[in-house]
């Protein structure tokens, strides 16, 4: 089977942990013999990709991060009609047997339906909120259905001139309603009952296939004989992760237990927010029970298993927590919120322990727990590691996920009956 991978970032220049997913799903790929291709962006201005690359095509331009709210026409139709242009000659040079569209952030959903349009089996991973935010983050989208005020006079001239019908012909806005989404999935139920509300889209017929994790990622618990209870939290530093909670749970332990619990955390926001959480430690005198890590990403989900325990306090509708399984992989105990798909990850008493998100006194509460009994810290631990080698390996999540592509190649070849 060849494949094309399109993908906004990818590996070593990528933006987060759902960039080393496709990595390393197509790694996996490419073990059981398939050929792979990888379409994907540019290197940031200044850093070139280290050794060689086979197959790995960094030829993409994105939408800028910081997009004008109202970018001209001129600039506007110039970038999504290359862009196009870029993906129809990659298709036409190597003619894939299915397109795989993983991460589609800053790409026009053009491209998306071009790919469906290319008769080519097209499979669309979901693993954030892209396709629910699709009218609001995409600016060609939006210049072709906002009424702000230079907007729809441009339009009023492209169609003065017939010329409207010429630009979309060449450069499909990629409406929401005009995807076929006929082979999609979603990394977790949450997110795609999130997206059906949001978005407005039929979406009960895709599929869920789950994060996984590989071998190397795995980090290994640490014996320890100390005699404090160290508690890590590892996610964006953001007001929707809610690092505070943890703090004030933190602050509330040591009014009560003295310098027994310890946090530290890992992750990087805005300055004015880290500002915040520095400013709370040091007004409640925390500083020497709590350390700030820049360290963020695959490197710090090695330091995991010196933890007793990860506490998350997202408020957010979590697409899928991949560090709930580094922890479980490594046998540390999950304090968690069940804000979007945590909730399909932990069972409270069962594989973790839960709190209602924003309750810190709560979280205290249940971090106590852990720390006073650790016959539930084993038992905890131990299911959860087997659901993980079980359930989410990445060999497992890889399998998925080739069952579907040869699914959909199989249908065409057939002629659209399921074979």
């Amino acid at each position: 089977m060849r494949l094309c991978f399109l993908t906004n970032h990818y590996p070593p220049h990528s933006q987060g942990s759902y960039d080393r997913q496709c990595w390393q799903i197509a790694g996996e790929l490419a073990r059981r013999n398939h050929q792979i291709d990888i379409l994907t962006s540019k290197p940031p201005p200044g850093i070139h990709p280290g050794g060689t690359e086979p197959r790995v095509f960094r030829v993409l331009d994105l939408y800028p991060e910081s997009d004008d709210p109202s970018p001209s026409f001129k600039r506007l139709y110039g970038f999504v009609s290359s862009t196009r242009k870029i993906f129809a000659k990659h298709l036409a040079n190597s003619p894939p047997d299915a397109i795989m569209m993983w991460g589609m952030d800053r790409l026009p959903a053009t491209l998306l339906q071009q790919a469906e349009a290319s008769g080519i089996p097209c499979l669309l991973a979901v693993y954030n909120h892209w396709l629910a935010n699709l009218r609001q983050r995409d600016p060609w989208i939006r210049f072709w259905e906002e009424e702000d005020t230079d907007t729809p006079t441009v339009r009023g001239i492209l169609r003065g001139l017939r010329l409207d019908r010429y630009v979309t012909n060449r450069a499909a806005p990629g409406f929401p309603d005009t995807l076929s989404l006929r082979n999609v999935y979603f990394c977790s139920a949450s997110l795609r009952a999130e997206t059906e509300k949001s978005s407005g889209l039929t979406l009960c017929g895709a599929s869920i296939i789950p994060c996984g994790i590989s071998p190397i990622d795995r980090p290994r618990k640490h014996d320890r004989n100390s005699s404090e209870f160290r508690l890590v939290y590892h996610a964006r530093l953001t007001p929707d992760k809610d690092p505070m909670t943890a703090l004030r749970a933190l602050r509330e332990l040591r009014h009560r237990h003295g310098d027994r619990f310890t946090l530290d955390i890992y992750g990087r926001g805005s300055l004015d927010y880290e500002t915040t959480l520095h400013d709370f430690v040091r007004r409640y005198k925390l500083g020497g029970s709590v350390l700030f890590k820049t360290l963020y990403g695959p490197p710090a989900w090695e330091a995991l298993g010196i933890y007793d325990a990860l506490v998350f306090t997202s408020r957010h509708p979590e697409p899928f927590p991949l560090i709930h399984l580094h922890a479980m992989a490594a046998e540390i105990p999950v304090i968690s919120t069940l804000c979007g798909a945590s909730a399909e990850l932990i069972r409270n008493g069962d594989n973790g322990l839960v709190f209602d998100a924003g309750n810190h006194h709560q979280l205290a509460e249940r971090i106590l727990e852990i720390a006073d009994n650790p016959d539930l810290a084993s038992r905890l631990t131990g299911t959860a590691r087997q659901e993980v080698y079980r359930n989410y390996g990445m060999g497992t999540v890889a399998t998925q996920i080739e069952t579907s592509l040869l699914r959909m190649i199989s249908e065409v070849r057939s002629g659209g009956k399921a074979v």
